[in-house]
């Protein structure tokens, strides 16, 4: 963190310090000898004791399963220059005057992030949507650091911890960021737009993930248009025409006077920024970018026509940064897919996609078609979906998995599955005609059974929700396979 103190944190959360003379909490500035008090230096955000040290901010966050104010002597010990708390009553427990008081911690580190963010001139591109938002992200990443030196949200942290542990990465070399912001209910998304305070706003669609939560599609979309509370007067909204309630979205504001400009991709027709020609290989897709009558050359080195309308997000989101098309479209060139996300590697001759990292009815949707226009290793070979439970569905779950059964028979020769909602695969696979669908009790049955099964040519694709660990099977399938050819 860049020269911001215990004292700045404490004035943007309106803290307070027990004093132990009176007896009582005392609002931080009128604390005496605050100045001396909040003069340590922070410099970075810890949420967890064991990875405190001298001039961290820890904040202690209550959990289902854990307190993390259980730990607040253990940062303290370790150094700790402040300690955010929303326990009042543990206050003569810890009179130390680098323990602040707050109504709510999670809230404290949004109003912390946000004064920290103000302190910089910094361009923000914010993404939020049901499925897409990691890897849209690091593509908006790879594209504006081509010109910029952009900070952005590591990995997944999209929540009310993650993005002001990104905001406070911010330092006075960054040029742009790019922040990734997730949700699971209502009103969540509405605070950390706030906090970073985007010029550029990124939707890229509308599922059924944390249908469970929300109820219904439409109440996922309000939720999602939350980002644009916190977009900056005169910002740009980049969206997905194709998806259909987005679509609808974009009708209704073209025929508005909207605070924000608009700018639409996607891969049909309609959308201001698209792509033609689009062919796939196994190393990637070639295609043509699309923008106001001229065309640019394109490869992205990733597999699936979502991808590539990931990548016209990226390019979308770097034309608001005032880079020119044809610099995004090169620079995406160099994209490297993050972990477990449609990640190929061919092995003894068979080809694994580990596609792991979530498992959603669209993303599962997007896998199929990517998988159908991919060439196993061998034209003999054969095309197996290794598919585990998506989760959070709610009412819809049982349904979902018959379904994407269905649509799994057009997809591939054969489907193995595990997990209890994964026999809804199976039904709907074999009601479709699928002939070779199984359904295993659990990892080490599913392993076993594919290890016997695999031959060179062969292409697997493993896909799941994160909870499943579905990387595990495959892991433990390689390994019997190189075992077996030693």
């Amino acid at each position: 963190m860049y020269q911001f103190t215990a004292a700045d944190a404490a004035k943007a959360c309106s803290a307070s310090l027990y004093d132990p003379f009176s007896g009582r909490l005392i609002p931080f500035g009128e604390f005496p000898g605050w100045r001396e008090v909040g003069k340590t230096p922070l410099s970075f955000l810890c949420t967890d004791s064991r990875e405190a040290e001298p001039g961290c901010l820890f904040t202690a966050i209550p959990g289902e399963r854990v307190d993390g104010h259980r730990f607040i002597s253990a940062a303290l010990e370790k150094g700790a220059a402040a300690v955010l708390s929303q326990r009042p009553d543990l206050a003569k427990e810890f009179p130390d005057p680098r323990v602040l008081y707050v109504d709510n911690t999670l809230d404290a580190l949004l109003k912390i992030a946000a004064a920290y963010r103000n302190k910089f001139s910094v361009r923000v591109a914010a993404v939020t949507g049901s499925v897409g938002k990691t890897t849209t992200k690091e593509m908006i990443w790879t594209a504006l650091s081509a010109r910029y030196n952009t900070l952005k949200t590591q990995g997944n942290q999209n929540n009310e911890i993650g993005l002001p542990r990104t905001l406070l990465r911010l330092q006075p070399e960054h040029e742009a960021a790019v922040v990734e912001m997730g949700m699971s209910g209502p009103n969540e998304i509405r605070p950390l737009t706030l906090a970073a305070r985007p010029q550029t706003a990124v939707l890229t669609n509308i599922g059924v993930s944390h249908l469970e939560h929300l109820g219904s599609r439409e109440n996922i979309l309000k939720a999602k248009l939350e980002i644009l509370e916190g977009l900056a007067p005169e910002g740009t909204v980049v969206v997905n025409r194709d998806n259909d309630l987005l679509g609808a979205w974009l009708e209704k504001m073209e025929n508005r006077k909207n605070p924000f400009r608009i700018l639409s991709y996607g891969l049909e027709a309609g959308a201001e920024l698209t792509a033609r020609e689009l062919q796939q290989f196994p190393e990637g897709c070639r295609f043509r970018v699309c923008l106001q009558g001229k065309e640019y050359p394109a490869f992205l080195p990733c597999i699936g026509k979502h991808n590539v309308s990931n990548a016209l997000a990226a390019i979308g989101t770097a034309l608001t940064f005032r880079i020119p098309p044809e610099q995004a479209v090169k620079a995406l060139e160099g994209y490297v897919p993050s972990g477990m996300r449609q990640h190929p590697v061919t092995e003894g001759g068979i080809c694994f996609v580990e596609d792991c990292y979530n498992a959603s009815p669209d993303s599962m949707a997007a896998a199929f078609s990517a998988m159908a226009e991919m060439e196993c290793p061998q034209k003999e070979g054969r095309k197996i979906l290794v598919l585990a439970d998506m989760l959070e569905l709610g009412s819809i779950e049982q349904q979902a998995h018959y379904e994407i059964g269905r649509q799994a028979s057009g997809a591939a020769d054969m489907l193995l599955a595990y997990g209890p909602l994964a026999r809804g695969y199976i039904s709907g696979a074999k009601d479709s005609g699928m002939e070779q669908a199984e359904w295993y009790p659990d990892q080490n049955s599913l392993a076993e059974a594919l290890a016997e099964l695999l031959c060179p040519g062969d292409m697997a694709w493993f896909k799941g929700s994160r909870g499943m660990e579905l990387e595990q099977v495959m892991a433990q399938v390689r390994r019997a396979l190189a075992e077996r050819r030693c």
